[in-house]
């Protein structure tokens, strides 16, 4: 994997995981504590995140669309050979209100009248910019370009994706 590929994977989960510090009591096991939500409870359940990214990024020349390694069922993403990454990551039960890690650099909006907040400088990344988009108060979806240009560049990139995906997500 190379260096942007865990770079961005790394952002990606920092993203969906927002500030949480809370330490959790008991003994790891590999079986997952948390119940799965159901489609009710899930907006997200029906959507296929290589689904949406492939649609996304239809006509911008980006390879097809892979399942992310560590999160198969929620997250993809496509990388090009100059090392300019996209990824999509669905957040069912995350809360949109959740503030990012790097709050000092992100901005609130929307998309189509959808809740959005950009979020540029991903971690110790130079550059790099990720949107994230209310689908309901518990859940969200982000979308992260990484590439070697300004985050400014990678900021319009994911603010066109982003506009190409909200059609495609559930009304609240």
């Amino acid at each position: 994997m190379s260096k942007v590929s865990r770079i961005i994977l790394a952002a990606t989960f920092a993203l969906a995981a927002g500030g949480c510090s809370a330490t959790i009591q008991g003994t790891p096991s590999t079986t997952p504590s948390r119940p799965a939500l159901s489609s009710e409870a899930n907006p997200l359940a029906a959507l296929k995140p290589c689904d949406l990214l492939g649609q996304m990024v239809q006509g911008l020349n980006y390879p097809p669309v892979a399942p992310d390694i560590v999160n198969k069922e929620l997250a993809c993403s496509t990388r090009k050979s100059d090392g300019a990454d996209i990824a999509l990551l669905l957040n069912p039960g995350v809360p949109f209100t959740e503030q990012p890690t790097n709050a000092g650099s992100s901005r609130p909006g929307n998309i189509h009248g959808r809740r959005a907040l950009q979020m540029r400088d991903l971690g110790k990344v130079k550059g790099g910019c990720a949107v994230r988009l209310e689908v309901n108060p518990q859940a969200n979806v982000v979308i992260t370009a990484v590439s070697d240009t300004a985050a400014e560049q990678d900021c319009q990139l994911v603010d066109q994706l982003a506009t190409r995906l909200e059609p495609m997500l559930p009304k609240n």
